[in-house]
């Protein structure tokens, strides 16, 4: 049986900043609804974006570190950008050895 898409709603403060979990569902309507409240609140359009992963938190986790390790790496932020490739990589590791206990 496929997985049922998991929508979430993630959110930034400019283009410099990491995204960051601000609502999740498996209706996108209700996704769609609270990315609109985001915008009639002020907040752009380039600074909300919506992505689909599976429902449990590692999936949503790892489907964000690896959209902020894509992010722009300045030398200041190479650390930082080590560190997420580092918990990425144990993420994945990790839902790996979950998928062998389940199958």
């Amino acid at each position: 049986m496929a997985s049922r898409k998991y929508f979430v709603l993630l959110s930034r403060y400019d283009a410099e900043s990491r995204w960051e979990i601000v609502g999740g569902s498996y209706d996108r309507s209700e996704i769609d609804f609270e990315r609109q409240d985001y915008r009639d609140h002020g907040v752009r359009a380039s600074d909300l974006k919506i992505i689909t992963c599976g429902a449990r938190q590692s999936s949503i986790d790892t489907a964000v570190m690896a959209l902020n390790a894509k992010s722009r790496v300045t030398p200041d932020d190479a650390a930082v950008h080590a560190e997420v490739a580092a918990d990425l990589a144990a993420s994945k590791d990790v839902a790996d050895d979950l998928a062998k206990r389940e199958g």
